[in-house]
């Protein structure tokens, strides 16, 4: 089978597949748009290719499946957005006759995109970055006065930072710095707040995160923040997250995004302190 009806055959079944539980008729447009775009990709033939190799441990120059798994819902991201549909076209699987092939479909922008990304993954050094995370606890009703919606991303400065931090403070809430931390492409991360007897660990909060350069200058990480324990495997995602995000990273800059439990909040801030394809400095731990 081609690549070309790879893809075709793929955008349907992914379509139909994450319609399922959509209510009836978001789940007729969704799959009008994604046969829509698959039938634009196929006439302009605008599609890119990669090998991957079968497994992970096996010496390849090839890109590990597991790995192409966890980067997917990035990429995805990366292409499109939060638009389900176009992402249905932008980052699809397939078989050849030697092994697995990611098939990437969508328009020049998209198809460009994807190969900084796969460029990035392949280099001796990657592009690695160095993020520092804060977790702040505190009111509903104030982290509102700064924050947008639960689990909208929003690009912030240090002086929206700091005051959102003195509010926290102020109005009875916490800050915990967490370690900072060198993120390496695909290599995830567990930070925790830290311990105190009178917290249980089952409530416990903890940050996971896992990197993906979307090109020379910028990241991407999928960040998640739980209460209680990480899966023991870590390049499992947790189920149960009270924030899930995938945010873009550039030198300098700073996201936050919050989570709601009852009547508080807990705000996730991440700055991206450096970006080098060589190993990094160690973190300053004054």
């Amino acid at each position: 089978m081609g690549t070309t009806r790879i893809a075709a055959v793929l955008l349907v079944l992914v379509a139909v597949a994450t319609a399922q539980d959509k209510p009836a008729v978001q789940k007729v447009q969704n799959l009008q748009r994604a046969l829509a775009r698959a039938t634009a990709v196929m006439r302009s033939g605008m599609l890119a290719r990669y090998e991957l190799a079968p497994a992970a441990g096996v010496k390849s120059d090839r890109i590990p499946v597991d790995a192409l798994e966890r980067v997917h819902p990035v990429l995805r991201y990366l292409l499109c957005g939060d638009d389900e549909a176009a992402g249905l076209a932008a980052a699809l699987w397939g078989q050849s006759t030697n092994g697995p092939v990611l098939v990437v479909g969508g328009t020049p922008e998209q198809v460009d995109a994807a190969k900084l990304v796969m460029e990035e993954l392949g280099k001796a050094e990657p592009l690695r970055a160095r993020l520092q995370c804060s977790l702040l606890t505190l009111p509903l009703a104030i982290a509102r006065d700064h924050c947008r919606e639960p689990g909208v991303v929003v690009d912030v400065d240090e002086t929206a930072i700091g005051e959102l931090t003195r509010s926290a403070v102020k109005n009875g809430g916490s800050l915990h710095n967490l370690p900072e931390v060198a993120a390496s492409p695909l290599r995830p991360f567990a930070l925790a707040v830290t311990a105190k007897a009178e917290v249980p660990d089952a409530r416990r909060l903890r940050v996971r995160g896992e990197m993906v350069p979307a090109s020379a200058t910028e990241v991407a990480v999928r960040l998640q923040v739980v209460r209680g324990a990480l899966p023991t495997e870590p390049t499992c995602a947790p189920q149960d997250a009270l924030l899930q995000p995938i945010v873009r990273l550039q030198v300098g800059k700073a996201i936050m995004v919050m989570a709601v439990e009852g009547d508080a909040a807990t705000v996730l801030v991440v700055r991206c302190v450096e970006l080098a394809n060589a190993p990094l400095p160690p973190p300053d731990v004054r």
